[in-house]
């Protein structure tokens, strides 16, 4: 079955920049692209008109939407991909959710904005990132330009994954992109020299433990390539010492990774805007292109 990704457009540059991504991983995979605008022109503007303006006044409205939604169509023609459309009324936030929920991937351009503004002020993007539970790639205004990702028709992906569930989920994911021969999945185990407490070990204690901690981190990755081999990938795996998001985000630039695939631990929405994961470290304070799996 063909991944089906959604991308909400508003014609603003950073969603043109989703628009673009999206196609990329579509070409790459055989995806399916669903172009959404939702249309919500301040409805309290015209309660208290008659039905001749509030009516005149919501087709302009939707006259100004289908014009914006084109320009994403325009760029995913130029690559060749013909996209579903849908125009919904109501808030962005409520409205894309809903329908998110019910595609393998939604794609976010964004301006990621620092923890405090997303507190005191939030952005549809923030919000949908909060509440949708399907997998979200989000595409940075600051990262690399969309056109690069699967540049030479192969999508290079990094997945940054631990013992928990949410990994796991990362992995079925993976599964999902039906195109192995064109998806290069390298799979990045990262060992916590602080959780391992390998300070204040003698030197031959060290070197065990953190021998211990090495094929551990090996028997785990293997196991999740052999979960991938079944859906015919081929991933790559690694394992390194020291902080997991640094070091992510490390790898992917030094090795051009398309994007980074990272599990989100299930936290309170407050906890969420400050929780101290890998998901929250590489998302504001790394530029790669991320895609997060709750």
């Amino acid at each position: 079955m063909p991944l089906r990704i959604i991308v909400p457009v508003d014609g603003t540059e950073e969603a043109l920049a989703g628009v673009e991504a999206a196609g990329r991983i579509a070409l790459a995979t055989g995806g399916e692209i669903t172009l959404a605008h939702a249309l919500y022109p301040g409805w309290f503007r015209y309660l208290l008109a008659p039905e001749p303006v509030s009516g005149a006044l919501m087709e302009r409205e939707r006259a100004a939407a289908r014009i914006e939604v084109g320009k994403g169509v325009d760029k995913l023609k130029k690559i060749g991909i013909d996209p579903e459309i849908k125009i919904f009324e109501g808030r962005p936030e409520g409205t894309i959710s809903k329908i998110a929920n019910k595609y393998d991937l939604l794609v976010l351009g964004s301006k990621v904005r620092s923890d405090l503004w997303e507190v005191l002020v939030g952005t549809v993007s923030s919000e949908l990132i909060r509440v949708v539970r399907k997998p979200i790639l989000v595409v940075k205004q600051y990262g690399p330009p969309p056109e690069s990702i699967a540049k030479d028709g192969k999508l290079k992906v990094l997945c940054a994954v631990d013992k928990s569930p949410v990994s796991e989920r990362c992995v079925k994911f993976l599964e999902k992109l039906n195109s192995p021969e064109t998806v290069m999945v390298t799979l990045l185990y990262t060992i916590d020299l602080k959780e391992l407490g390998v300070d204040g070990m003698s030197a031959e204690e060290r070197y065990e433990t953190l021998q211990k901690a090495h094929r551990e981190g090996e028997e785990m990755l293997q196991g999740y390539v052999k979960k991938l081999a079944v859906s015919g990938h081929v991933a790559a795996t690694e394992v390194l010492e020291g902080d997991a998001a640094a070091l992510a985000c490390k790898v992917r630039e030094e090795e051009s990774y398309d994007f980074v695939i990272v599990g989100r631990p299930e936290v309170s929405d407050i906890a969420g805007r400050f929780f101290d994961s890998v998901s929250h470290h590489l998302f504001h304070h790394c530029n790669a292109h991320q895609l997060i799996v709750s």
